[in-house]
């Protein structure tokens, strides 16, 4: 019973994941976390196939946090910590780029233009 659930419910999770892939795709033409060559299911496969790495670049202390009672202060990582800042770092930087279109980001003025 537990194996037909589990076997039924990877299916839905691949179908839902590549049927909202399929109508997201159309919005995200470019984007740095698509790659076009391998299908979406072989990206998450390949993400979640390191765990460690995973978990502790989510654990990062970039921010510089410090903990009341916590005698490690300079470290890195920090068990309480979630941090994916670079994830969504990255989204803004590629919404950035779609408004600025071909416009060049060295000039300062047409910059400026754009945004006006």
């Amino acid at each position: 019973f537990a194996k037909e659930n589990s076997e039924k419910l990877e299916l839905f999770k691949s179908q839902t994941i590549a049927h909202w892939y399929e109508q997201t795709k159309v919005v995200a033409k470019k984007s740095s976390f698509m790659n076009k060559d391998v299908s979406v299911m072989e990206q998450i496969d390949h993400i979640l196939s390191n765990k460690d790495r995973l978990i502790t670049r989510t654990k990062q202390n970039r921010n510089g946090v410090q903990f009341i009672g916590d005698k490690n202060v300079e470290a890195e990582s920090h068990p309480y910590i979630f941090n994916d800042d670079d994830f969504y770092q990255q989204l803004l930087r590629e919404i950035i780029d779609k408004k600025m279109g071909k416009i060049d980001k060295t000039d300062p003025e047409a910059m400026g233009r754009r945004w006006a």
